[in-house]
């Protein structure tokens, strides 16, 4: 049931920007609509949605579409930031995606090598993502960072470990 306020607000709302709402909609349940229906017992984003509530039968499917239409967009806004700023600081630092291209070509020569297992012990790989999140963190906060075991010299002050 829509309020009088909201119909309110809805009328104010560039026609434009009510398409791309309703695109996003239809999007988000077509998608949903797949995965609930689906066989597949690969796990994704959605399996603990479903399988780790113990109400979810309790859902109704327009409930369940629209949960799962705010989730989309809420782990796109916090990889796509990562993503792009960790691209770029590689791009601006050419030897230092040299190296990370050398270590994953040399390891995963084809494309379809390429998954979560076969990446986990890519050192330089794991190292860039890592460096990443901490330079273009999507948390306002940023991520807390504890100096390891060795103490470290940031920009010419020491910085004991632990701290």
């Amino acid at each position: 049931m829509v309020s009088e306020r909201e119909k309110v607000v809805f009328m104010l709302l560039p026609r434009g920007v009510m398409e791309l709402q309703k695109r996003h909609s239809e999007f988000a349940n077509d998608r949903n609509n797949k995965r609930l229906n689906s066989e597949n017992s690969k796990s994704d984003f959605i399996t603990p949605f479903m399988k780790d509530n113990v109400r979810f039968s309790e859902i109704s499917l327009k409930e369940t579409q629209s949960n799962i239409a705010i989730l989309i967009p809420a782990g796109a806004d916090a990889t796509a930031p990562v993503i792009s700023g960790t691209v770029l600081y590689l791009i601006r630092n050419g030897d230092k995606l040299d190296k990370l291209r050398t270590e994953i070509h040399s390891v995963l020569p084809r494309e379809g090598d390429v998954t979560v297992k076969s990446t986990r012990d890519l050192g330089y790989l794991n190292a860039c993502i890592n460096e990443g999140l901490g330079l273009a963190n999507p948390v306002p906060e940023g991520l807390p960072t504890i100096v390891p075991k060795g103490s470290y010299t940031y920009a010419g002050h020491f910085v004991p470990e632990g701290v």
